[in-house]
């Protein structure tokens, strides 16, 4: 039987959601499973592995931030995502090591694409604010999920 661990503090509306999406798809591979909550007084980093499957909650603002990246997937303090070929610590260490190499869009975008190879991580809801620019703003360098504009990224066409 598959063991899945819900983050404790998640909202019922998202745990209702996961609990049907991942119910129908166990169920459909004739999979027996049970939903755990995740103990709220054991911090992440100190936690056994008695799950299959957990599934946390991680709110960095709504933006792919590199030091969030980095804090989940690169380090053992964190939420300790696994990163098993290592490729998303190499993109953040090219990423801080030179801004210019990447913009934050390519930098997303090149996060997604590993994350997505790789499967080690699914992610099960994307949230982010909605924001309209001007014709006139070259979206280059602008994240469709940004939290908040970054000028040091916004040019002019």
């Amino acid at each position: 039987k598959l063991t899945i661990m819900l983050h404790a503090s998640m909202p019922s509306r998202e745990q209702d959601y996961i609990k049907k999406l991942l119910g129908r798809t166990m169920e459909s591979l004739a999979l027996p499973f049970e939903f755990v909550d995740e103990p709220s007084n054991v911090p992440l980093w100190k936690m056994n592995e008695s799950f299959d499957i957990r599934i946390p909650r991680v709110n960095t603002g709504g933006s792919i931030l590199s030091e969030a990246i980095r804090m989940m997937f690169c380090s053992k303090m964190g939420i300790s995502f696994p990163d098993p070929g290592g490729r998303l610590c190499a993109l953040t260490n090219q990423y801080e090591a030179d801004e210019k190499s990447l913009s934050l869009s390519e930098y997303g975008d090149r996060f997604n694409e590993i994350l997505n190879q790789e499967s080690s991580v699914i992610p099960l809801l994307h949230a982010g604010w909605t924001w309209f620019f001007s014709k006139d703003i070259d979206l280059a360098g602008i994240s469709p999920t940004m939290g908040i504009p970054r000028f040091d990224l916004l040019n002019l066409k």
